[in-house]
């Protein structure tokens, strides 16, 4: 065995060192990659339904058609948040991130760390105050901001909101109207969007809904359906036919479910 190591000393000297720079990389080029399993299972009991309480939300939408989140939220629910850095209260001129969507912005070279500045981010100037620790939830893709910014800030209200099912679980929608053109562009997996329509079966009125692929993937496994074309009955009180499953965009749409309802029509 001391012959071993003798003859191939140089060998697992560099097997060493290869391992050490490795996790190095792991940890410190990408920092975003620190976080745990656990911390994330933190976040989760934390996650309390009251953040969701009075929440206000703009939709931004991005020249490629993606969307983008910005909520002025209360800061007794975001302080109960976990952060991965600094704050998770934004200040009068600062904002605070989703996990999800810190990475991605860290990826597209907006921002590198905490307090940098960001010039006209959809018509506000902000610095990063914070980075929230993923909470496998919409929270992940949402930039939290000032009530004052939030005014200012070019973007559609009551389009995106979020509902508590029965298990106060949050739930995300965007509001489309059957007659109206889409200002999102996505693609679809499963379905196609020209069924986006009401339908009339058996005497009874069922009105399109199309799931983000997230979304889809958790109804499927709670059986609430198999393929498009398949109905729910009171969903939110409503009773809706599955028309479409959105191909992943890794952004909050494949949380959301897309459906001719406003807020308040909702259960």
């Amino acid at each position: 065995m001391i012959n071993f190591f003798k003859k191939n000393k140089w060998g697992i000297v560099l097997t060493i060192l290869i391992l050490i720079i490795g996790t190095s990389a792991y940890y410190f080029v990408n920092p975003l990659n620190k976080v745990k399993n656990n911390m994330i299972e933190e976040n989760k009991v934390l996650l309390n339904p009251s953040l969701f309480i009075n929440m206000k939300i703009k939709v931004a939408y991005t020249k490629e058609g993606s969307i983008k989140l910005f909520v002025n939220a209360r800061n007794n629910g975001l302080a109960k948040l976990m952060v991965f850095e600094g704050d998770s209260i934004p200040e009068k001129e600062t904002i605070v991130i989703g996990f999800d969507e810190a990475k991605m912005m860290k990826e597209e070279k907006l921002f590198e760390k905490i307090g940098d500045r960001i010039e006209n981010l959809f018509n506000i100037n902000v610095t990063i105050g914070g980075i929230i620790n993923k909470t496998d939830s919409i929270i992940d893709d949402i930039h939290f901001i000032s009530n004052e910014n939030y005014n200012k800030l070019d973007g559609e209200e009551n389009r995106v909101f979020i509902k508590l099912n029965s298990d106060n679980i949050s739930k995300v929608f965007y509001y489309q109207n059957i007659n109206e053109d889409f200002k999102i562009n996505f693609s679809l997996s499963e379905g196609k969007i020209i069924n986006y329509k009401k339908y009339d079966i058996l005497s009874k009125s069922y009105y399109p809904v199309i799931i983000g692929s997230k979304e889809a993937k958790m109804m499927k496994e709670e059986k609430l359906f198999e393929k498009p074309g398949d109905t729910i009955d009171d969903f939110f009180g409503k009773d809706i036919i599955i028309v479409g499953i959105i191909q992943e965009t890794n952004t909050s749409l494949d949380m959301m479910h897309i459906l001719p309802f406003k807020a308040e029509e909702l259960n």
